[in-house]
């Protein structure tokens, strides 16, 4: 079920207001006018007004638990790049999971969860994405449209449902794997894609980390979603969200 909002201070806040879905459901609200996005690690959102979207699913995943999540992230963030690419052949996933097309950012991923021990309540899964926004302010240099990438103005309506399917399949395969015990078979294989899939993987590309700039290449991500990168001097850094920059920090 997906349900449209003409407005929203955080579609993540609002699905939050609602009843936590019932064991192995998936429920889900949008707007294209969304006043207070959040984005991973604490940062804004910016949305425009009536040009993108923003929506958020609401799942009780009752086939994972807490170390399972990172998992479903996965798979959601595959489904959400199956639906981009059904649109722009270049778009990737920037870790830890934005959407790009080429090096410019498309959309921002925000995955929060809430928990009783190891047991996963619920998980909130939102993403914002520009559709058909014309222009930028001057303090987004780095984003981009769809609109800008083919020049085609799209029916939001028809967006939103179509990444809602992606992503309810997406949900529904890594519970169907999950539930036929081949959990980290599907983990493997979830994480080969993800990977592939990652802007700089395999390629020496200018960090910072910690701080500290670094030339280095995206090798891995471990299980629990930390970036694994090789520098120039043969050394291995493990990155959490926060400790690693993309570019020179200049």
């Amino acid at each position: 079920m997906l349900r449209y909002f003409s407005e929203a201070a955080s579609t993540q806040d609002l699905l939050k207001a609602f009843s936590p879905p019932a064991s192995g459901e998936m429920f889900g609200v949008y707007t294209f006018c969304q006043h207070s996005g959040r984005g991973q690690g604490g940062n804004a959102w910016y949305g425009g007004e009536g040009l993108n979207v923003a929506l958020s699913l609401g799942i009780c995943p009752d086939f994972i638990d807490s170390e399972g999540l990172f998992l479903l992230n996965m798979a959601l963030s595959l489904g959400a790049l199956a639906y981009a690419r059904e649109r722009a052949a270049d778009c990737c996933l920037k870790w830890p999971n934005d959407l790009y097309i080429g090096k410019k950012k498309l959309g921002g991923i925000l995955l929060e969860s809430r928990l009783q021990g190891a047991d996963v309540v619920a998980v909130y899964y939102g993403i914002g994405w520009n559709v058909n926004q014309r222009g930028f302010p001057a303090s987004l240099p780095g984003a981009v449209s769809l609109f800008q990438n083919d020049g085609k103005v799209r029916d939001l309506h028809q967006e939103s449902f179509a990444m809602y399917r992606h992503l309810e399949k997406a949900c529904r395969e890594c519970r169907q794997a999950c539930r036929s015990g081949s959990f980290q078979e599907q983990f493997s294989r979830y994480r080969d894609e993800y990977k592939a899939s990652l802007l700089g993987y395999g390629r020496w590309e200018n960090y910072v980390f910690q701080g500290d700039p670094v030339v280095a290449r995206i090798s891995d991500v471990d299980d629990c979603g930390r970036l694994v990168l090789e520098t120039r001097e043969g050394k291995w850094i493990k990155a959490g969200i926060k400790e690693l920059k993309f570019g020179s920090g200049a």
